[in-house]
């Protein structure tokens, strides 16, 4: 199968603050036979942002309320700091839920053409204890869902929110990332 897009990441760990500054570009492609005007994100790292993210909800559901009592400082969240398109045009977006960005396109995106956003992020990793993945005990980083991506787009939006199911749902895309960390510092890309 050919990948439909391409999401090229540039990410700097700081641990002290158990923070990834990312850069990114998604080239989406209009596989559809629809003119698109938004296109929508997901944002699976700011599910850990709140109480009453669908993740925290599920999380309740449960019966599971370490994640509800936990401080703030232990939870992840993704902190946008721009998106644009290739001409540095900011764009205009908005959350739908705490874990979905729909951004409004300047032009309309005709079938089989493509779009470049660039977006500026940085992502504040929760602890692993909730899901397995994030930071440890022994500060290792186990990294799932950490990146912003195209939800699937077939004519339809599909776009789920991160509930702890493992099924996070995504066209087939070629990825480039870069990750820049400190030499002592254990990363487990999953």
């Amino acid at each position: 199968m050919q990948a439909q897009h391409t999401i090229t990441i540039d990410a700097k760990l700081i641990p002290e603050k158990q923070l990834l500054n990312i850069t990114q570009e998604i080239k989406f492609v209009n596989a559809s036979n629809k003119i698109v005007n938004e296109i929508y994100l997901n944002d699976w790292a700011n599910s850990f942002s709140s109480k009453t993210t669908p993740l925290a909800k599920r999380f309740a559901e449960n019966y599971d309320s370490a994640f509800h009592f936990e401080k703030e400082k232990e939870r992840g969240k993704t902190t946008i700091l721009n998106i644009s398109n290739t001409n540095s045009k900011v764009l205009s977006w908005q959350r739908e839920e705490a874990d979905i960005i729909k951004v409004t396109l300047d032009k309309p995106l005709l079938p089989s053409q493509n779009y470049t956003l660039k977006l500026m992020y940085s992502v504040k990793l929760p602890k692993d204890k909730y899901t397995r993945y994030g930071v440890t005990k022994n500060n290792e980083y186990k990294l799932r869902y950490w990146y912003i991506s195209p939800a699937v787009f077939d004519g339809t939006w599909h776009t789920f929110s991160n509930k702890n199911t493992e099924d996070f749902y995504l066209s087939p895309s070629t990825f480039i990332v870069s990750v820049t960390i400190l030499k002592n510092i254990v990363l487990f890309p999953i």
